[in-house]
């Protein structure tokens, strides 16, 4: 949950700023984002790959437990499922990826203010992503496995 915290964050941040700058939230409006607003599209191609499950961001590390508890508890037809629905999920984000590095739009020309608190604070939950992935894993899950079991305590 909590890698999910902040990789939803990171990507409603960008909706939300393309959504006010432009007055729509499709797919398609979001072609040529990378040459509108290169911050923008990098950080929601991190958002992205993050929720679809890519290393070194913390979605890997969220989907990696998640399928290893449940292989753990021999439900390894569920864990099969997951990794097949994230692949199909995966090929979903790249087409969003591909739109916004690819496609090309009219508007191309029409840069997309970022205000700095935005900046900072999409800067900060993207550093959130990739520590998480990566250094921070054990302490998150340490925390988490703590937290846990201060709510079910041995019998």
């Amino acid at each position: 949950m909590f890698m999910y915290v902040f990789t939803n964050l990171l990507a409603f941040a960008v909706v939300i700023l393309f959504s006010n700058a432009t007055g729509s939230e499709t797919i398609a409006d979001l072609a040529g984002l990378s040459r509108r607003s290169p911050f923008l599209a990098l950080m929601m191609t991190l958002a992205l790959l993050s929720l679809a499950g890519v290393p070194p961001a913390a979605g890997f590390v969220g989907k990696f437990f998640l399928f290893r508890a449940a292989v753990q508890s021999n439900l390894t037809w569920l864990a099969l499922f997951g990794i097949l629905n994230s692949l199909i999920a995966l090929y979903y984000y790249l087409v969003v990826i591909k739109v916004m590095y690819v496609g090309r739009s009219e508007d191309e020309d029409k840069p997309i203010p970022v205000s700095r608190t935005y900046t900072w604070a999409m800067g900060i939950t993207a550093i959130a992503i990739i520590l998480i992935g990566t250094v921070a894993v054990q302490a998150v899950f340490t925390w988490a496995v703590q937290s846990a079991q201060s709510l079910f305590p041995p019998i």
